[in-house]
């Protein structure tokens, strides 16, 4: 079975984007800073959830705060 850790290794270019989605707690900000396309911003969050096999974020119409699992991926990233 493999770790936590052995899924991320997959994704490791994937962190600098979540973390800036929960440093601005919002994709369209996050996307604007990282000048790529919120879909394509939004694709990698999910690409990183579904390796930890969780939600990082809860969504709101106003923006995103991170859920307890995504407070513990932010604070290993």
């Amino acid at each position: 079975m493999e770790t936590l850790e052995g899924r991320l290794l997959w994704h490791l270019e994937k962190l600098p984007y979540f973390i800036k989605v929960a440093e601005r707690a919002s994709f369209r900000q996050a996307s604007d800073e990282l000048k790529i396309a919120q879909p394509s911003l939004s694709k990698s969050i999910q690409v990183l959830e579904d390796a930890v096999g969780a939600s990082l974020f809860y969504r709101h119409r106003r923006g995103v705060e991170l859920t307890e699992v995504g407070a513990q991926l932010l604070k290993t990233a």
